[in-house]
């Protein structure tokens, strides 16, 4: 699997990264949303997991240009805050999954091994 970070905070990164890694996965990461969607053009990935709060173009405004890039792409959001209105916002942009920093880290790869295999 050829996955794609997008967070601003280089321990996430590192700490996602390691996680996804140690089950195979290919990473790739950013720290704008600038930048990810440019490699998205260029090259293809089979998920992507991008922070809310980002400097620029935020996550939630980021998700619907990632789908229209890569129209199959599985897509996380993950953020700090993890409000019930957050994560309906977040699932209304497209977003397959949302992951609470705090709390689901340590069950990332469960929780996009679950939403990868979801019949779209």
């Amino acid at each position: 699997m050829k996955m794609m970070i997008v967070d601003d905070d280089q321990y996430i990164v590192t700490v996602v990264a390691a996680i996804l890694k140690k089950n195979r996965a290919e990473v790739v990461s950013h720290n704008n949303v600038g930048d990810a969607l440019r490699n998205l053009m260029e090259e293809e990935f089979d998920a992507l997991l991008i922070d809310m709060h980002m400097p620029g173009i935020d996550g939630l405004a980021a998700i619907p240009m990632a789908k229209e890039i890569r129209p199959g792409i599985n897509v996380g959001m993950m953020s700090g805050d993890a409000s019930p209105e957050i994560k309906t916002k977040a699932m209304i942009v497209g977003a397959d999954y949302f992951i609470q920093k705090q709390e689901d880290l340590k069950n990332l790869w469960e929780v996009l091994r679950k939403s990868m295999s979801k019949e779209r």
